[in-house]
């Protein structure tokens, strides 16, 4: 991309100063172009071009960081319009991505402040490193439809950890045809984080996401519940007093008239002494 500018001064000399500083470039960079020279009553008028150097100053500045670093690392940088895409290969790969990405995302703020600094502040740079960006997105995706499940199926909203704006796009591109939640990112940065919101107008049968049957598990629940209720109910034994005592390990000894004190109990499995 060429980026042009036209000044007007008292003389050719403070026109072109003018017009490279507004560029952020230098003289053997930039092309200069006089369209007048100026006189008693008119003033000098330059017309600065300079080409697009972002590729140039991303790649020497790429390079020269991870150099300084020790890694046995090469940036490699391609650019398409605006887009600008960093690839780091080599044997150190670890070491450049850190942690979930932290170093990862740490370079490719650095590189972004630097364009920003040179006016270049609207292009796009992305940076990855042995592919960890793809399967980042794949790992987040995943656990974006896992969640959209869990949202919905207990009717309330579900919060993920703070993310990086990486991460946060790639839980929002996961689901945005998603039926069951909505998204939408809340915080400031760097603590900004990602909220799943249950759909609470899909009409049908509740617990049914991706193809499973969640009715089915709720069923089971149910009895499940009702049968341990029951067993309760049978643990229950009402002596003549009128107490009732639970118990699984003991059973109350017969007994056809009413006691007073504490019920005696027998073992079960064991000679009673």
């Amino acid at each position: 991309m060429t980026k042009t500018t036209t000044v007007q001064a008292s003389t050719v000399e403070e026109a072109t100063a003018i017009a490279l500083e507004q560029l952020n470039t230098t003289k053997e960079k930039a092309k200069i172009e006089v369209l007048s020279n100026g006189g008693l009553f008119d003033k000098a008028e330059v017309k600065v071009t300079v080409e697009d150097q972002a590729l140039e100053l991303v790649t020497e500045f790429a390079n020269g960081m991870i150099e300084k670093m020790g890694l046995n690392l090469k940036a490699n940088i391609t650019e398409k319009g605006n887009d600008i895409s960093v690839i780091i290969e080599g044997k150190d790969s670890a070491a450049v991505i850190g942690f979930r990405g932290e170093v990862l995302d740490s370079f490719q703020y650095i590189l972004l402040s630097y364009l920003n600094q040179n006016n270049y502040d609207y292009k796009k740079l992305t940076i990855d490193c042995e592919g960890y960006r793809s399967r980042r997105e794949k790992t987040l995706g995943q656990l974006a439809l896992k969640m959209a499940d869990k949202a919905y199926a207990m009717g309330r909203e579900v919060e993920f950890e703070p993310m990086n704006p990486f991460e946060r796009r790639a839980i929002h591109t996961a689901l945005q045809d998603s039926t069951l939640v909505k998204t939408q990112s809340e915080g400031e940065e760097p603590n900004r984080y990602v909220v799943l919101i249950p759909n609470t107008d899909i009409t049908g049968p509740r617990f049914k996401a991706r193809g499973e049957d969640h009715n089915r598990h709720d069923k089971k629940n149910n009895q499940n519940r009702n049968r341990n209720n029951k067993k309760q109910n049978d643990s229950e034994k009402e002596v003549a007093d009128g107490k009732v005592f639970r118990g699984t390990f003991a059973d109350i000894e017969p007994s056809t008239t009413p006691t007073n004190g504490a019920p005696k109990f027998k073992s079960f499995g064991q000679k009673k002494f």
